[in-house]
């Protein structure tokens, strides 16, 4: 019998918290007052009225209320934030930054929505596909001269 067992790849990370075999119209929520630290991964929609600081990866919606705050990674299918987002954002189809919203970071999505008084301070990449991450974009754009869509950088309230 061992009392110490290496880290296993079946066996999540410190912190992670995973959704598994829960149906896809399920929506999973971190409520007002709850911190959260550490990574969220779930197969269905995700709901954030608390704080998490971490990663968060959802392959449906990710919904960021009012009172909602990420402080890390977010990745999604679609997006919708009323609330602050601190970190790198990948969304698959449609970002959505309401007027109470705010994205303080680089941002890769294919399509990009932002309401009257919502705010997006950092770097946008409109992309086809949202890179596995940034390093990727980075090495991508500077191997090719003509690019796979538009880029820019906005810094105030839109």
């Amino acid at each position: 019998m061992a009392l110490f067992t290496s880290k296993t790849a079946d066996r999540p990370e410190k912190g992670t918290v995973r959704q598994t075999g829960i149906p896809s119209n399920q929506i999973n929520m971190i409520g007002e007052g709850t911190v959260l630290e550490g990574a969220i991964e779930s197969g269905g929609d995700f709901r954030i009225s608390g704080r998490i600081v971490g990663r968060v990866r959802v392959a449906g919606k990710v919904i960021v209320a009012q009172e909602g705050v990420v402080e890390g990674e977010l990745r999604a299918s679609s997006a919708d934030v009323a609330g602050r987002v601190h970190g790198e954002v990948h969304v698959v189809e449609r970002l959505l930054i309401r007027s109470t919203g705010s994205v303080e970071g680089d941002v890769f999505t294919s399509r990009l929505i932002v309401e009257e008084g919502g705010m997006l301070e950092g770097n946008c990449k409109m992309v086809g596909e949202v890179p596995a991450s940034s390093e990727a974009t980075k090495a991508t754009d500077s191997n090719s001269e003509e690019g796979s869509g538009a880029s820019m950088n906005l810094r105030e309230a839109v």
